[in-house]
């Protein structure tokens, strides 16, 4: 007994004779007949009443094809569910990212990503840059989000957010009252500052020392988001990432544009060894879309 031949027993059952059994399955009308000798010849059972050339099923064929169909229902199914994980609608998509991104703008794309294949699941992660790195390369995760000081070897990374960073200030602080400073401006106040590992942090120690100037460090903070809550309680001012802000409302502080062009820059990465998944693709695309913008 083989699939060819319960397919050809299906056919017939369905169709009624052998002409129109083979048909539906492109081969000829003694291809099927054959075929449905050697299955009754396999079961040790006679499934048709022979009446010239038509075939009368067997109360025992009748019984069969239930079993027959719930077989046919079962590879429906798994075609249907290959074809959905072939087209990305469903499976599972690991997301990890930085929390300026994962607390901010990217819970909304992760919405507009379910709604378009909701058979897809997801699981969302937030962690460090580097720990977000370490999992997309484990494998651990599909697609990640960091910033861009991490290593990428192993890693295919793609830019897809890069913005000016803003300075956060207290709303009576000194500075408030201007709608735009320098870094020189700043060095002369209490600093909330990333860390030195971060590129933003690089940057402005970088165009301070140029002056032989530093920052008058107060906090040393992991995020931007932590920074800017830093900001709100006084802590002092500090360099701010305006996307990751934007899902928040800052009643205790103001944004002033920099003089100097200091940038936040955002990765998409996933692993360069193993194949990307629709739906992996679609959430980068998205981003890319709703956050890229030209350097200004």
């Amino acid at each position: 007994m083989n699939q060819r031949q319960i397919a050809a027993f299906r056919a017939v059952m369905l169709t009624g004779t052998t002409m129109r059994a083979s048909e539906t399955m492109h081969t000829s009308q003694s291809a099927v007949s054959r075929l449905i000798g050697q299955l009754e010849a396999s079961l040790q059972m006679r499934l048709f009443e022979r009446d010239g050339a038509r075939l009368r099923p067997t109360p025992e064929a009748k019984a069969l094809l239930i079993d027959v169909e719930r077989m046919f229902s079962g590879l429906d199914q798994i075609r249907e569910r290959a074809r959905s994980l072939r087209e990305g609608r469903s499976g599972l998509l690991t997301v990890a990212s930085l929390p300026a991104m994962g607390y901010g703008p990217l819970p909304q794309l992760v919405v507009q990503l379910k709604r378009q294949l909701p058979e897809l699941s997801v699981r969302y992660e937030i962690h460090s840059s580097t720990e977000v790195r370490e999992r997309v390369a484990s494998g651990r995760c599909d697609v990640g989000f960091a910033a861009e000081h991490i290593d990428t070897h192993g890693l295919v990374a793609r830019s897809v957010a890069r913005r000016r960073a803003v300075l956060a200030v207290p709303v009576r602080h000194p500075l408030a009252r201007r709608s735009s400073v320098s870094v020189m401006d700043a060095a002369e106040y209490p600093f909330v500052a990333l860390s030195s590992t971060d590129t933003s942090r690089r940057q402005i120690d970088a165009l301070l020392a140029a002056q032989g100037k530093a920052l008058n460090i107060a906090i040393e903070a992991a995020y931007t988001l932590t920074v800017a809550s830093l900001v709100v309680n006084g802590a002092g001012i500090g360099l701010v990432d305006p996307l990751s802000l934007e899902a928040f409302d800052w009643p205790g502080a103001r944004f002033l544009h920099l003089d100097e062009a200091i940038w936040f820059n955002t990765l998409a990465i996933h692993s360069m060894s193993v194949p990307l998944s629709a739906a992996a693709g679609m959430l980068i695309r998205m981003a890319h879309e709703a956050w890229s913008t030209e350097p200004r």
